[in-house]
């Protein structure tokens, strides 16, 4: 199956946002599932479907069998990332496992993010054709105009309302900060930051 185009992400890298913009803007792309004219999600990382044991519920495809025109590597600031991770359930953290190939989870939610955000990110990255921060996605933005640009499609922006916060789940989202990632993921900090400045971001 060929599609126009692939966006990689991690979970909660605003990758419904995305997909939601696009399908505005007259893309058939769907959310973790291949749709006409392509897809959007952190399972396009891999080249396997990914699944917990025999909950199909929880399965997602992953690349094999797919190609594309393009392919794009979304990022979010790594704070907000890993703060909102924490409203994962068990069935997602355990899809990610497996697609990483973890033999055994981290003990705390935030050292399974913070080792998500790293490892998904440096592999979607070395399988896109760019990088580009999903929060540099704005009306009259550069980005927006070179994405539009790209899949020859004119730069206007929707008149409608694109909420960035899809989630009911909102209880349980952690605000976190450099100091907690420090203290809770000391192994795995240094590596957050240095990605982080890689991708243009300020820390």
């Amino acid at each position: 199956m060929h599609g126009k185009l692939c966006i990689v992400g991690c979970t909660r890298s605003g990758t419904v946002y995305v997909t939601r913009l696009l399908q505005h803007l007259g893309l058939k792309v769907e959310h973790e599932y291949p749709g006409p004219d392509g897809c959007i999600g952190f399972n396009f990382a891999f080249d396997r479907r990914l699944i917990v044991g025999d909950a199909t519920n929880v399965a997602r495809p992953g690349r094999a069998g797919l190609t594309f025109d393009h392919l794009w590597h979304q990022v979010r600031h790594p704070l907000k990332a890993i703060g909102s991770m924490h409203t994962h359930n068990s069935g997602t953290w355990a899809m990610i496992a497996d697609g990483l190939c973890w033999e055994r989870m981290p003990k705390t939610v935030i050292r399974c993010a913070a080792r998500y955000w790293i490892e998904l990110n440096r592999l979607a990255e070395d399988i896109a054709d760019i990088t580009y921060q999903i929060e540099d996605v704005a009306d009259g933005s550069e980005v927006f105009e070179e994405m539009c640009r790209r899949l020859e499609m004119p730069a206007y922006w929707p008149n409608v309302r694109l909420t960035r916060n899809t989630r009911a789940h909102k209880r349980s989202y952690r605000r976190i900060e450099w100091g907690d990632l420090e203290r809770e993921a000391a192994g795995l900090y240094p590596d957050v930051r240095e990605l982080a400045v890689h991708y243009g971001y300020e820390v």
